[in-house]
């Protein structure tokens, strides 16, 4: 400001301002056309700065009156009660008819609730971004437009054996096995058409070194708030030990099913009171003329062609048997 100016004062405020700076109503004068009031002084206002923004404020306003520019500054106040408060300040250098002191115009605006808002929207993504990248399980988000990944965890990039360069820049179920890339699709087709918002299925990711894993995926379609599909969230959690070990079973209960059936006399495997048989080999059709699933239907249905005093006998021995097997050794 040029040497020989007069101190500044604040000619007008609105009752805006007065509400935000909680003012009384007798402040709000046209002090400069000669009314007995104190005028407010912006040294007033600035005392009410936050001390980490009064620098910030000063070099704008002072930027403005040098150069001629408008501000745009938003900062922090703190009121009386000592709360915190927000406000966008927005003005600049008024011309001045020759003579006269420069004038400054600007709009004083409270944004504390957009502030919190932003805050709170900070600290969500925070503890978002920490669940994301701390978790075990494999997460990814996927553009519900263009399916293009948005970003994936250091779990899935181990889960497929790629990094993350390498997993954001893949296109499309690239890393989904053939097998269940169609049902998989359409699934993600069906929440797209709005029949859910999420879904579930077990599938094969694919490895770099050509080996795959199976996971089981959940997806949820997360929406815009006008509706509209924004992106899909993926968690994928590895089933691959349990997977291979239903797979095991099944081919140990396939050599089983093939070695019982080889056998030419009756093969069984029952409850130890025989109240229900758990497998009956072929032989039993073959020899006893009745069928498998009979007896597996009543467990007594073998009795009926057994000779009364051969079924106690029986009855006797399994008895005896099944003590012994329980006592401790």
């Amino acid at each position: 400001v040029p040497a020989g100016t007069p101190k500044p004062i604040i000619v007008k405020l609105n009752a805006e301002i007065g509400r935000i700076f909680q003012l009384p109503e007798s402040k709000e004068r046209l002090a400069a056309l000669g009314f007995d009031a104190t005028p407010e002084t912006p040294e007033r206002f600035m005392a009410m700065i936050h001390p980490d923004d009064v620098q910030r404020v000063l070099q704008a306003q002072d930027s403005a009156v040098a150069d001629g520019r408008d501000y745009d500054v938003e900062h922090r106040v703190v009121m009386k009660d000592g709360s915190i408060r927000w406000l966008r300040e927005r003005g600049g250098a008024a011309p001045a008819a020759r003579g006269t002191s420069l004038r400054m115009l600007g709009l004083v605006e409270d944004i504390t609730p957009r502030k919190v808002a932003e805050e709170a929207l900070r600290e969500s993504e925070t503890r978002f971004r920490a669940l994301f990248d701390q978790s075990n399980i494999a997460m990814m988000l996927i553009s519900a437009s263009d399916k293009v990944r948005l970003c994936a965890n250091a779990a899935f990039c181990r889960m497929v054996g790629r990094d993350a360069a390498e997993v954001l820049s893949a296109s499309p179920f690239v890393y989904t096995h053939p097998d269940e890339r169609e049902a998989t699709q359409q699934m993600v087709n069906r929440a797209l058409a709005g029949e859910f918002d999420s879904f579930q299925v077990e599938k094969r990711y694919l490895r770099k070194d050509g080996t795959s894993v199976w996971a089981l995926m959940n997806a949820t379609l997360v929406r815009n708030p006008g509706g509209d599909p924004a992106y899909f969230v993926l968690q994928a959690v590895d089933i691959d030990a349990r997977k291979k070990a239903e797979q095991a079973l099944r081919e140990s209960e396939s050599r089983f099913q093939v070695f019982a059936d080889s056998i030419p006399e009756i093969f069984w495997v029952a409850e130890p009171d025989l109240s229900r048989f758990l497998y009956v080999s072929r032989a039993y059709s073959e020899i006893m003329g009745r069928s498998q699933e009979k007896l597996y239907a009543n467990a007594g249905d073998w009795r009926d062609i057994v000779h009364p005093e051969e079924d106690r006998k029986s009855t006797r021995l399994n008895s005896s048997h099944v003590k012994r097997s329980r006592m401790p050794s």
